[in-house]
């Protein structure tokens, strides 16, 4: 397992990998374990976050409500740039199968390996991904945003 050099510095002094930055804050519940940083290429919609000791459980290692949190964030978002609408989302059904833990310090980002979206729901699946490789996987449905005329926003 590679060792994570990230994780011996302080949290003020880990950087996320080139070309990630920081969401801002006043994002509602996101706030509750920020920083989360995203990274935009194109099509592309890249999302990660450091773990900090905010999101460990008792036993020392990321709660899974956060990894679920997480989860949510970043799969309505990749939609939402899928789409070019941020605004709106909703979940309306997401599993996901804990593989392995995070650690404190450990770089935790999620890699979507599915889109697809219908007039009214969009499908994501992906997994969530580590030092050490898979921590977890997951699939999620979502309501998509309305239109300004009170209908579901065109899919290209």
């Amino acid at each position: 397992m590679p060792v994570n050099v990230m994780s011996e510095l302080p949290a003020s002094e880990r950087t996320p990998p080139p070309g990630f930055f920081a969401l801002p804050m006043g994002l509602g519940f996101n706030d509750a374990f920020a920083p989360v940083y995203i990274n935009i290429d194109g099509a592309d919609w890249n999302c990660g976050f450091f773990v900090e000791q905010h999101h460990l459980n008792p036993q020392g290692v990321c709660h899974g409500g956060v990894l679920m949190s997480f989860i949510d964030l970043a799969m309505a978002g990749a939609i939402g740039h899928y789409i070019n609408n941020m605004m709106g989302m909703f979940t309306t059904n997401m599993t996901v199968d804990f593989i392995a833990k995070g650690n404190e310090g450990d770089w935790l980002h999620f890699e979507i390996d599915h889109i697809h979206t219908t007039r009214l729901l969009g499908t994501i699946s992906g997994r969530i991904m580590g030092p050490g490789g898979l921590v977890a996987r997951a699939n999620g449905t979502f309501r998509l945003p309305k239109s300004n005329n009170d209908t579901p926003a065109a899919v290209a």
